[in-house]
This record gives structure tokens, C-alpha cells and sequence, in this order.
């Protein structure tokens, strides 16, 4: 079976984006800096770590990365249609004033079903 078609791969990579976040810290209005990271940059660190790249393989490596992504999202509450268009709303999510680590936490292991 592949990464992409394990039974909650997305769940798995939601809890590892909350150690991510745990771990590195959590950040508002940037993907990433010293002080840590948002929650789609943990999401996208979590997916990276799960799904390698060969160079044999580097184009399904990225579709299954892409599918990845969008199905956290998804499970996230971040609906996105077909096109993408509306990719940044994990990151609205995240940057809005008065959010906290402790949100951001609590999403993620929510959607991860724990």
C-alpha cells in the first residue's frame, strides 16, 4: 500500500504537523522563520517527511505531495476547489488577530480525529 493509499494518511500527517508546530514553534504572517512555523508549512514539513523523493519517481512524488496537501486542507475544513483557488484559507485561518498556538493545536488533532 502507498502513502497515498493508507487508510488516514491525512490524519497521521495532521498529528505530525502538531508535533511539527510543538516542536519548532508557531508563527503568524510567515511560512517559517527562527521562531517556528504556520500551520500549512507543518503540514507541508509533515507531508515531506512522509513522502520522499527519488529521482525515478519525482513527478508522482509531487502529485501524491499535491493530494496530500489538499486532503489535509480538506480535513482541516478548508474546502478548496478543483483549481486551487481557494488555497489560502488555511493561511487566513492562521493569521487571523487573537489566534493562538493553542487553536491551531486543537484543529489539527481534532481533524486528525484525536
Amino acid at each position: 500500500m502507498s502513502i497515498i493509499e493508507s487508510s488516514d494518511t491525512a490524519g497521521e500527517i495532521l498529528l505530525d504537523a502538531a508535533e511539527i508546530i510543538e516542536d519548532k514553534g508557531w508563527i503568524q504572517n510567515a511560512w517559517q522563520n527562527e521562531h517556528g512555523v504556520c500551520l500549512e508549512q507543518a503540514v507541508l514539513n509533515a507531508i515531506g517527511n512522509r513522502v520522499g523523493v527519488k529521482s525515478e519517481n519525482w513527478r508522482q512524488s509531487a502529485v501524491n505531495k499535491a493530494d496530500l496537501f489538499i486532503r489535509c486542507m480538506q480535513r482541516l475544513g478548508f474546502n478548496h476547489d478543483a483549481a486551487g483557488k481557494k488555497l489560502y484559507l488555511g493561511r487566513q485561518y492562521n493569521d487571523t488577530k487573537g489566534r493562538t498556538k493553542q487553536h491551531v493545536l486543537k484543529r489539527l488533532r481534532k481533524a486528525a480525529g484525536r
